[in-house]
């Protein structure tokens, strides 16, 4: 078996009798989940290309995803994916993309499709329909809420805006957070106010391919598995998955951060920390960031964990791209079952001799394209690891800096 099964289905209720609700009618949002389950109907058949996009590759201080994506091109020859004769045909309407290896099923994402956008080649010879796809993130960004919360930790404020906008219980994956964020006023769209209750935490928050509104929160950063130790070893020497490209991102300046600052909550409390030593070596290079905390004492340990990763310049690599037809038995696993979030190792023999360059990354982002022919490419965008302190502790201090706190 050279290729996986790949499955795109498409929500029909024309296929079923009685009414079918739809987004804004105030059923779930999530990933237009409404009256129940989306009734699937099998596509592939007129699947010509895709592309699927998830996570974020932008080199933050502290992660956050982008809404995902996908774009799907459909043969239209038979006007199956018509507007204009096929009630389906709609915007909202729910998709998900899979994959099938050696038996095992791989969610590749699941959304709605945002636009359905006919194009008729070659003088109107041939007939295709484009699918511009989202994820849950999209509709959560659109979605303002206006309310109180109470005092709660960070995983429980994420459940509160989810049910507040009606998100599928079915499709949630949130742990209860370990920080605590004060009562407020949710004046924001649920994403952004969501967003906030991640980076307060330093949690991952995205959409899984599977639709799963998730949350990891800092205790499941340092104690499980697949961000702890290495899942996978792409590399250049017998033994080691193959990759077909590497982006290394220069070791430079322009990422130091070497005096960190904390705005924990919203009478402008402060706590700040510097290095002096990279401070000397490179000028200060300050950063400041919101956060939503009830006390001083995570926010300051907070600030020092970030310090212990910018404080000085990394070599890293920005992104891997992985062809799995170069070695299908091993990559096809990789490139369907590798998750936001992973810990992979990277090894580089480059020429000139001497050591391999070998660094340990987190995946950030993934990447798929699928063109005809089966011409399938995978990148994951990374963010280095090599360099992740230990356990970020309330209390801890790490290195040489010095702390400044204010109200």
């Amino acid at each position: 078996m050279a290729n996986p099964t790949i499955t795109v289905e498409v929500d029909a209720p024309s296929t079923i009798d009685g009414t079918y609700l739809t987004i804004g009618s105030g059923s779930v949002i999530g990933t237009s989940l409404v009256a129940g389950s989306p009734i699937w109907a099998d596509r592939t058949a007129y699947v010509r290309e895709f592309s699927i996009s998830a996570g974020s590759d932008s080199q933050q201080m502290v992660w956050s995803a982008d809404a995902g994506s996908a774009t799907v091109v459909f043969d239209n020859l038979t006007r199956l994916f018509d507007w204009n004769t096929q009630t389906d045909i709609r915007p909202g309407r729910p998709i998900r993309i899979r994959a099938t290896w050696n038996a095992v099923t791989y969610d590749l994402f699941r959304g709605t499709v945002e636009m359905w956008a006919p194009e008729y080649g070659g003088f109107a010879k041939d007939a295709t329909v484009v699918a511009e796809c989202v994820d849950g993130i999209a509709l959560l960004a659109t979605a303002q809420l206006s309310s109180s919360t109470p005092e709660e930790r960070t995983g429980y404020r994420i459940r509160r805006l989810a049910n507040l906008v009606d998100w599928s219980p079915n499709l949630r994956d949130i742990d209860d957070g370990v920080s605590s964020m004060p009562a407020g006023q949710q004046t924001s769209s649920a994403w952004d106010s969501m967003q906030l209750a991640a980076i307060s935490e330093y949690g991952e928050l995205y959409v899984a391919p599977d639709g799963k509104l998730t949350f990891r929160d800092r205790n499941a950063l340092w104690t499980e598995a697949r961000t702890q130790t290495s899942q996978a070893t792409f590399g250049d020497q017998a033994g080691e998955l193959k990759y077909a490209e590497l982006e290394p991102v220069g070791a430079d300046t322009s990422a130091i951060r070497n005096k960190v600052t904390i705005v924990y909550n919203e009478q402008n409390g402060q706590v700040s920390w510097s290095d002096g030593e990279s401070v000397t070596t490179w000028g200060v290079r300050d950063e400041q960031l919101q956060v939503s905390l009830t006390d001083s004492g995570t926010a300051s340990s907070y600030a020092k964990f970030l310090l212990t990763q910018y404080a000085d310049p990394q070599f890293t690599f920005g992104s891997i791209t992985i062809v799995p037809r170069a070695d299908p038995t091993n990559l096809w696993p990789q490139v369907l079952g590798r998750k936001l979030g992973d810990r992979i190792t990277i090894k580089l023999t480059p020429p000139g001799g001497g050591a391999r360059i070998v660094r340990e990354a987190f995946i950030r982002s993934v990447e798929h394209s699928a063109t005809p022919g089966f011409d399938w490419s995978t990148t994951f965008g990374l963010a280095d690891a090599s360099y992740f302190p230990a356990v970020f502790v309330v209390g801890d201090d790490v290195g040489d800096s010095s702390v400044t706190i204010g109200w």
